[in-house]
């Protein structure tokens, strides 16, 4: 009898400890369960995030979209990237992504522009800086909203830089005397010309953003008369009469807010932000 008690409290026990094994394992597993299910939920809700961010859309696909990495930014290189963005319903095209912010251009130029028709060189106090960011700048609307005001460095270069290579160029244009303008819109610098080849060459070959006879927001910095533009060559020149028009294309950042819609940028199917 004493035995049979025996079995049955050793059956009990184990039944019971079988009983508590098995709910710890379904608790365990439905624990691993949940977790992964956050994760992949997280997962997702922060890729949906990252892709709706233009800059993250485009970053996220740089190697498909050929995004060249320069100089910590990525720019699109090349005789004719697929950077084209529709912006205020005009042709526009993708520079690269610059601090985290993309920039953007004006696909045609706007001839017939005096970089100052006072000829003097000081940016802030330009008539092109005042025309950029009055009259153009109205003619967008409300798509002004989209862009962001943005730190223009325009302390210039000196006049030996016109026969200085592309990448000593990159490397002081922004050291810039400590002169800046704050504004939403601009002009290109010499290295967005420069970077657009590719590398570090002066060159229209193989190159999206020549445009002849084009002024650059680049000034002099040893005079009051200099600025820099581009020659129908694709070399860099300046000239000591500003008063003098030449073409121009409005460049600007968008806010790091603004959100891919639609488009894989090309010139067909141009990139739609919103």
């Amino acid at each position: 009898m004493k035995n049979n008690k025996g079995f049955i409290s050793i059956t009990v026990i184990y039944s019971f400890f079988l009983v508590f094994l098995s709910l710890m394992m379904f608790i365990v597993v439905n624990m691993v369960t949940t977790r992964n299910l956050l994760n992949n939920m997280k997962t997702t809700i922060k890729n949906d995030i990252s892709d709706s961010n233009f800059a993250n859309y485009l970053l996220n696909r740089r190697s498909e979209i050929n995004l060249k990495k320069i100089d910590n930014s990525y720019r699109y290189t090349g005789a004719n990237p697929n950077n084209y963005i529709k912006f205020n319903n005009e042709n526009y095209r993708i520079i690269g992504i610059i601090d985290g912010r993309v920039k953007i251009i004006k696909g045609t130029a706007i001839s017939n522009i005096a970089w100052d028709t006072n000829n003097q060189n000081t940016y802030s106090s330009s008539s092109l800086n005042t025309y950029l960011n009055s009259t153009f700048k109205n003619s967008l609307g409300t798509n002004i909203n989209l862009i962001d005001t943005t730190v223009w460095y325009v302390g210039g270069l000196d006049s030996s830089y016109k026969s200085k290579t592309g990448d000593v160029i990159v490397k002081d244009e922004l050291s810039n005397n400590g002169v800046v303008v704050n504004e939403h819109i601009a002009i290109p610098y010499i290295r967005d010309y420069i970077y657009a080849s590719g590398g570090t060459t002066i060159t229209k070959t193989n190159n999206w953003l020549f445009t002849s006879n084009m002024w650059f927001i680049t000034r002099m910095s040893t005079t009051i008369l200099n600025s820099y533009y581009l020659t129908s060559t694709g070399a860099i020149d300046y000239t000591d009469i500003v008063s003098i028009t030449k073409n121009i294309k409005p460049c600007f950042y968008l806010k790091g807010s603004v959100k891919y819609i639609s488009g894989s940028g090309t010139n067909s199917d141009p990139y739609i932000v919103g």
